[in-house]
């Protein structure tokens, strides 16, 4: 838990139980960014972030992938890469061998 003096050096804001909020600002990015997903995998390479899959607001299997280039300027962009996902079913705990 950050202590309110912490909170304060780090752009938060002390609440009424001691406790804090942390505010972050994020820098504007460009490009096609990705949607809002859960249980999606991630990977950092570099400057490069990696997002694949996850499940979408609508509870439905997500296959798509996105790269965001962070060393890419003071807008950096969002990349949506094209191509044939391997058919993953995301919603099974169980994927039968080969299929992804």
């Amino acid at each position: 838990m950050i202590g309110t003096a912490e909170a304060e050096v780090q752009g938060g804001s002390p609440t009424a139980a001691g406790a804090c909020s942390v505010y972050f600002d994020f820098p504007a990015t460009s490009g096609a960014m990705p949607i809002a997903r859960a249980a999606a995998a991630a990977a950092s390479v570099a400057d490069r972030l990696y997002v694949y899959g996850g499940v979408g607001v609508d509870n439905q299997p997500l296959s798509d992938m996105y790269i965001f280039d962070a060393g890419a300027g003071p807008s950096p962009p969002w990349r949506r890469l094209s191509g044939k996902s391997p058919g993953c079913d995301m919603t099974r705990a169980n994927v039968p061998p080969g299929k992804c």
